[in-house]
């Protein structure tokens, strides 16, 4: 199916009945089918039906008031999906119907994933196949990419041009140094945390303080941007159907299998936020980072994930286990203070519901208190 290269902008019509329904119009699927999968923040998400009869073929359709971010993903999706070894479905088409962005995807039957140790851990063979996608060398002095082994100058410079969804470490510590240290006493006070608590995080803080390594420096790797639990999930496949992707990786005959039996690989998605960084944020995401609307959930212990990680990664084993470790706490530590800024200011503006905020505030400091602990591990 061919890709369109720009989005298509359908003339309003009032007696139209729905968001979704002037969509299918405007797509040609108004007499078929369509059924709801999910629906996260500002996004929908829907399998649909085009086509006719005979040769209907399901599709996903995501929908979106947010134009400029639904372009942004349809653009990063084309663009990296030729080059990381992940299974993640293709866009389609794109455009905009009446101030509703949509997307149309392919139908790859992906499902929830239901979380375990093991299926928690191969998360991170999947962080470690995005990551290993070339990007070239960065030159520090000018932020400029001076060789590019695969690829061209035209993937790196679109890569760069991506987005965060998060200020870049270097403004989180200003952000957080502007804050006293009697006035995040306070905060963590309010927030229920005990003298010991306090201490904990004075003590992460005073390390951050003292360190020569640079928070937020290390190998730059293709980073997903928002690679938390609700963007993975499974896509049903036959032993055949691997056996074939695994042999075309090595470029080795089919191994003929029989008789064929259904098995699991995780895809995934939404690639919205994808670009340049140090390898920390993606797995930030994955182990730490809270949320108002999703309660942190991590079915290993950190420290396993991130051996896990490393043993996989190229970037991950040029520096030692220990300076790996050490590395990634200090970021994390940083970005759970900010959070726990924000929760703060949140809770006063009333920027969310106030009992989502007090089970973020919470995760958000026995976070802080387990990589206190961590760190201590480390040098005992």
């Amino acid at each position: 199916m061919a890709t369109m290269t720009k989005g298509v902008k359908v003339d309003s019509d009032p007696g139209w009945r729905s968001p979704v329904a002037r969509v299918l119009t405007a797509l040609g699927a108004e007499a078929t089918p369509h059924v709801r999968l999910s629906r996260a923040g500002q996004s929908d998400v829907f399998r649909i039906w085009r086509g006719a009869p005979s040769e209907r073929q399901s599709l996903i359709l995501k929908m979106s008031d947010d134009v400029e971010t639904m372009g942004r993903e349809f653009r990063m999706s084309n663009l990296l999906l030729e080059r990381v070894p992940v299974v993640s479905p293709r866009p389609l088409e794109w455009g905009e119907t009446d101030g509703q962005a949509w997307i149309l995807f392919e139908d790859l039957g992906l499902s929830d994933v239901r979380w375990s140790p093991d299926v928690d851990l191969a998360v991170a063979d999947l962080m470690a196949a995005v990551h290993s996608v070339e990007l070239g060398e960065r030159d520090d002095a000018d932020s400029t990419v001076t060789t590019v082994p695969h690829g061209d100058d035209a993937f790196r410079q679109r890569v760069a041009a991506g987005v965060s969804h998060t200020p870049g470490v270097t403004i989180l510590l200003e952000e957080v140094g502007q804050r006293s240290w009697s006035d995040l006493s306070s905060i963590l006070g309010q927030a229920g945390t005990s003298s010991h608590g306090v201490a904990a995080v004075r003590r992460l803080f005073r390390t951050i303080e003292s360190t020569d390594f640079g928070i937020g420096h290390g190998p730059q790797v293709l980073s997903h941007g928002d690679f938390h639990r609700g963007n993975v999930l499974w896509r049903p496949l036959t032993d055949a159907a691997v056996s074939f992707e695994r042999a075309s990786e090595r470029e080795s005959p089919v191994p003929d299998r029989t008789p064929e039996r259904t098995v699991r690989r995780l895809a995934l998605i939404d690639w919205e936020y994808a670009h340049r960084d140090v390898m920390w944020f993606d797995l930030f995401q994955w182990l730490d980072a809270t949320s108002p609307t999703q309660p942190l959930r991590r079915y290993v212990r950190r420290v396993e994930a991130l051996q896990r990680y490393r043993s996989l990664s190229a970037a991950g084993q040029e520096m030692s286990e220990w300076s790996f470790l050490r590395a990634y706490i200090l970021y994390a530590a940083i970005h759970l203070v900010w959070i726990l800024l924000r929760v703060h200011e949140d809770l006063a503006t009333n920027r969310f519901d106030s009992e989502q905020l007090r089970r973020q505030q919470g995760e958000t400091t026995k976070g802080l208190l387990s990589l206190d602990r961590d760190l201590r591990a480390m040098v005992e």
